[in-house]
């Protein structure tokens, strides 16, 4: 300031105004084929969920369920895999650099979808790009092939500096700070390579750290300049799905490979093991040869328990903005039997004018998580009529009759999961045979009547104990036999924070036996719920609206019984002819009346946690009328915006809602013990389950007709 005296500032005073939440996010807990096991994935879209948790599980649900929830109108939801996190391990594989030990570090991961930025996003709200590691056998399946790569070759220009810490370059373009060249004159190249520590493009000059000094170069001559970049070609399934080209090994070089992969691969994160200082040599550095493939990725089914799947819903409780739960593979009962392999059938060349191929490929089949030799599996051309063979007492095998060059072939064996690799077919057999892994193929554990329970009490749990949601629960196999069975599961549960859908229903999957799969109701329930909510609010049912995707359910029902079950809280799904397959029933599992209907719960759920979120400015402040008629204020606006969107039952505000905090509610008793009391009263909006229509008929009908005068 600059005179003394008394000043202004203008201050605004007004409260933050309670917002209406969303209640539509969906968090999701099922089996995926890859993705983190550690923390929750926000997703916005079906894309995303395939980029980060690959093709959904032929034996699972949940991708199916997400994919439902998406095209019913989901707009986000949480994913949180499950997979025992001390069994289950992510592919890697070591590219050896300068016989070391040490090198460049490869291991399955993601890192391609960007996690959503949101208010409330919980440990998951990080910056777009977050990468991790991606367990399962499916990274077997992947290999990477180092080819040349690098920006273009430069050569000095005449005139340079003696002492080899400077170079004025033809072009500096493709060069940066943290760039290794390689030096060549004359047809000579140096053992040494420089490393570039900073690049002038209007000089077109690079200086060098540590200087040049001491190599036999003559600057006062051209010098060649070559950078010493290389290019990673990923391929799953021997097919190529990636390919990241001038790549460094040094930390301060812009294509540094853990940064790249970090932010562009789908399937691979890095890790550079290599003392910096060894980078100056050239064999240390990355050599163009054959596909290495990945080794000891593990899914962490087998061995899944009760308790891993309360452990990662607990994850799931962590996210503050989710509102719905659906668990569709709690209730998966997996009983997949695999026929054994028979022997290859001899091998009958046909005659032709052309010689034969005479490309070999010699290789080793072993366990992916033990490394262990693998007998007795078949392996296969892709590209020609080689015959098959079967590995051998210590899983080798040699495949003739291909194409010399890259051959793509199939490895497969009762039990394990099939893959496509690329190997390299020589002229003859090579005494360094090409490895390849397979994976066991895990089924799914099916988990007991009793274990369901626990697992979807606890679902229901969350909301109960302050978690602000419901939870959409499936019926279980067994009690899909009958009524009975159904009856008895429903009175298992006594609760208005979960509702209960029955029967499964049939979607379309390409994929599937037939072209439609069963499955679990609940994933594309709560994306029928979520497109009501971002067009109505959670006061409106969700029943009476077609799902999309279904061609059918698992069990018709005639009124007379679907009465009896929607009286004890069963929704129902039917369909009807001409109107599709839609739920007709949005019950909760309460048994107390007030809390009967679904709407209302997550209506009062929605205004409770609004209310908590937006009044955090009031803790502390003085207790007195000005604060009291604060609140007043700021309640009855939200709970009016509320009565606008259709949200209560009366005709004006003043049927519809009344707020009480004023002297009579908060006497000296309460102020002095630091308490301030707000009274609310809403009268929620109920759905019209049954419509009576009176029809009737007028034997008589008179018509007077006045004349004009």
């Amino acid at each position: 300031m600059g005179a003394p005296g008394v000043t202004f500032e203008t201050v605004d005073l007004t409260r933050p105004r309670v917002e209406r939440l969303r209640t539509d996010i969906c968090g999701f807990l099922g089996y995926a084929e890859r993705g983190p096991i550690d923390r929750p994935v926000k997703l916005t879209s079906w894309r995303q969920f395939l980029d980060a948790f690959g093709p959904p599980l032929s034996a699972a649900h949940t991708g199916h369920s997400v994919r439902l929830f998406f095209e019913n109108g989901g707009v986000a939801c949480y994913m949180q895999r499950l997979a025992d996190p001390d069994r289950a391990r992510a592919a890697s594989v070591l590219i050896d650099l300068g016989k070391t030990g040490t090198g460049l570090w490869l291991q399955a991961g993601f890192s391609a979808i960007s996690a959503t930025v949101t208010r409330h996003g919980g440990p998951t709200g990080t910056a777009p790009g977050a990468s991790g590691p991606s367990p399962g056998g499916w990274a077997n399946r992947l290999s990477v092939i180092v080819q040349p790569g690098g920006s273009s070759a430069t050569q000095s220009l005449p005139n340079q500096p003696p002492d080899g810490s400077t170079l004025r370059l033809a072009s500096v373009a493709g060069l940066a700070p943290g760039s290794w060249v390689r030096l060549v004159q004359d047809g000579d190249a140096m053992d040494r390579l420089g490393r570039i520590a900073l690049v002038d493009a209007q000089l077109s000059e690079v200086a060098f750290t540590p200087a040049l000094a001491g190599l036999p170069l003559d600057f006062s001559r051209p010098v060649r300049v070559e950078p010493q970049e290389f290019t990673l070609v990923v391929l799953l399934d021997g097919v190529e799905v990636e390919r990241h080209a001038n790549l460094s090994l040094d930390g301060g070089h812009p294509r540094f490979v853990p940064l790249i992969l970090g932010a562009e691969s789908r399937f691979l994160a890095a890790k550079v093991t290599l003392d910096p200082a060894l980078l100056s040599v050239r064999a240390n550095w990355p050599v163009p040869g054959q596909p290495i493939g990945l080794l000891g990725g593990r899914d962490g089914l087998v061995s899944l328990t009760k308790a891993h799947v309360l452990e990662a819903l607990a994850k799931l409780g962590l996210i503050d903005e989710i509102a719905v739960l659906s668990a569709p593979d709690i209730v998966l009962a997996y009983s997949g039997e695999v026929e054994p392999l028979s022997d290859p059938l001899p091998y009958f060349p046909c005659r032709s004018l052309d010689p034969p191929p005479v490309g070999v490929l010699n290789g080793i089949v072993l366990d992916a998580e033990t490394g262990e030799p693998l007998v007795r599996a078949r392996v296969t051309s892709r590209d020609g009529p080689a015959p098959a063979v079967l590995t051998d007492g210590l899983g080798r095998f040699v495949l003739r009759g291909l194409a010399e060059g890259q051959a793509a072939i199939r490895i497969e064996m009762p039990g394990w999961v099939a893959m496509e690799a690329s190997g390299q077919a020589f002229p003859a057999v090579m005494p360094l045979a090409q490895r390849f892994s397979l994976a066991p193929r895990a089924a799914p554990p099916a988990f007991t009547d009793d274990e369901v329970f626990e697992v979807q009490s606890a679902m229901a749990a969350q909301g109960r104990n302050g978690g602000y949601r419901v939870a959409l629960l499936d019926v279980p196999v067994s009690a899909l036999r009958t009524l009975s069975a159904l009856q008895a599961w429903r009175m298992r549960f006594d609760t208005s924070h979960a509702a209960l859908y029955w029967p499964w229903v049939l979607a379309a999957d390409p994929a599937a036996s037939g072209g439609v799969r069963l499955m679990p109701p609940s994933g594309v329930v709560a994306g029928l719920l979520a497109r009501l909510d971002v067009a109505e609010g959670p006061q409106r049912a969700p029943a009476n609206r077609p799902l999309r995707g279904l061609t059918g359910v698992s069990a018709a029902v005639d009124s007379e019984r679907h009465g009896v079950l929607n009286d004890l809280g069963i929704n129902v799904l039917r369909a009807y002819p001409g109107r599709g397959i839609a739920p007709q029933g949005a019950r909760t599992l309460s048994s107390d009346p007030a809390w009967r209907y679904l709407g209302v719960r997550r209506l009062m759920m929605m205004i409770a946690k609004a209310i908590e979120q937006s009044h955090q400015w009031a803790v502390f402040e003085p207790n007195d009328r000005p604060l009291r008629d604060a609140i007043t204020q700021s309640l009855g606006a939200f709970l009016g915006a509320l009565w606008r969107r259709g949200a209560f039952a009366g005709p004006t505000p003043e049927t519809s809602f009344a707020v009480k905090c004023d002297a009579e509610n908060n006497p000296s008793a309460v102020i002095d013990a630091g308490q301030l009391v707000a009274e609310i009263a809403v009268a929620p909006v109920r759905p019209a389950e049954f419509i009576r229509l009176r029809l009737g008929r007028i034997d008589r009908l008179s018509v007077q007709v006045e004349e004009g005068q």
